[in-house]
């Protein structure tokens, strides 16, 4: 027989549903993790935005994890450049790679909701918690200034002063290349968008939030993001 508990008037994960999380984990699975910690939340009548329980937050985590729409497309490209710019074999080689650090964002995850069962809480955190256990796995790999996901953090608390402070610095360095080469080499992009992840996200998100007639139907994330790196950035070099 399982105990429930119960705080702050809320049903609280048991141990056998925290166990039934870890193994999605242990197997890799991340969809699966973030969908069936979905489950155990969604008939929570929260209606609250930022919600009390992070709906909305694991919604987002379960496309990227995926590479699923237009924010997957974002998250697999802006992560691909860091992978090609400061991945293993590069002169930096601080960038592990994006399924193992999108495995650490969800293994914080999974850390935060059992530190908040434990507090005694529920394991039902909010959607600011939720986002700040990525910003945490990034950290603890030493990596968070090229955390691609500060872009969407800034989105989401309404504050688009860094947003277009960076973009601009982008576009204002692609355009000074322009003036002094003839324009900036495709290593030359990288290198310069690999210095922070806002600049990553920025590069492929002014691609994404662009309509494009050559567009037809639904087209797949990772053929998605494999035209947004053919298309905008220069082959020269």
């Amino acid at each position: 027989m399982v105990d429930v508990s119960l705080t702050m008037d809320r049903l609280a994960l048991s141990d056998e549903e925290l166990r039934y999380l870890d193994q999605f984990l242990a197997a890799g699975d991340r969809a699966g993790f973030y969908l069936a910690y979905y489950s155990m939340v969604s008939s929570d009548d929260t209606v609250l935005v930022p919600s009390e329980v992070g709906k909305r937050e694991i919604a987002l985590q379960s496309k990227i994890a995926t590479f699923s729409g237009d924010v997957g497309a974002v998250a697999y490209f802006a992560n691909r450049v860091l992978q090609e710019s400061r991945g293993a074999g590069t002169d930096e080689s601080d960038y592990d790679g994006i399924y193992y650090l999108s495995q650490q964002v969800a293994r914080s995850a999974y850390n935060s909701i059992v530190d908040d069962r434990n507090l005694p809480g529920t394991g039902l955190i909010s959607d600011l918690r939720f986002f700040a256990a990525s910003e945490d796995a990034w950290a603890n790999e030493g990596v968070s200034l090229l955390f691609p996901g500060r872009f969407l953090k800034t989105a989401a608390e309404l504050d688009f002063t860094p947003i277009s402070t960076k973009t601009l610095e982008l576009v204002n360095w692609i355009a000074d290349q322009f003036l002094q080469t003839g324009g900036p080499s495709r290593q030359e992009l990288l290198d310069f968008v690999a210095t922070d992840g806002f600049y990553a996200a920025a590069l492929v998100s002014l691609y994404v939030s662009t309509p494009s007639s050559n567009r037809t139907g639904k087209e797949t994330t990772r053929g998605r993001a494999g035209d947004i790196w053919t298309r905008s950035i220069s082959s020269k070099g």
